[in-house]
């Protein structure tokens, strides 16, 4: 009997390792970039990520929608200066607001928004 409970911690172990597995899979895994899509322009890909990109803007009231737009903007205007492999970190202002943003150009060529504070 005592056999038969530890055989079933042991599935059961078994099946949440392989669901944790999975989950971390899909979280990490990089999503399919088109190549024609050189400055694509991500502001996280999973909930963590998220988070750490907006937890700042959201604790000052603004709206995600039109930070995200703003930053769009000034990106487009300076991106010969956001380099494969290094940090740029650009201002801009949002309904009276100085933000700084970082940005990472990856080795796909997607750019990644990983923080906006405010200044």
């Amino acid at each position: 009997m005592n056999q038969d409970l530890i055989d079933k911690d042991e599935e059961k172990r078994k099946a949440l390792a392989t669901e944790l597995n999975q989950k971390q899979q899909t979280a990490t895994a990089t999503p399919p970039h088109n190549p024609d899509d050189k400055d694509k322009v991500i502001f996280g890909q999973n909930s963590n990520q998220s988070y750490h990109t907006w937890r700042h803007v959201d604790k000052l009231g603004l709206d995600r929608t039109k930070v995200e737009g703003v930053i769009r903007t000034d990106l487009n205007k300076n991106i010969t200066n956001v380099k494969t492999g290094q940090l740029y970190n650009g201002n801009v202002t949002v309904n009276g607001k100085a933000l700084q943003y970082t940005a990472f150009r990856r080795a796909d060529g997607v750019i990644n928004i990983g923080r906006i504070i405010g200044k």
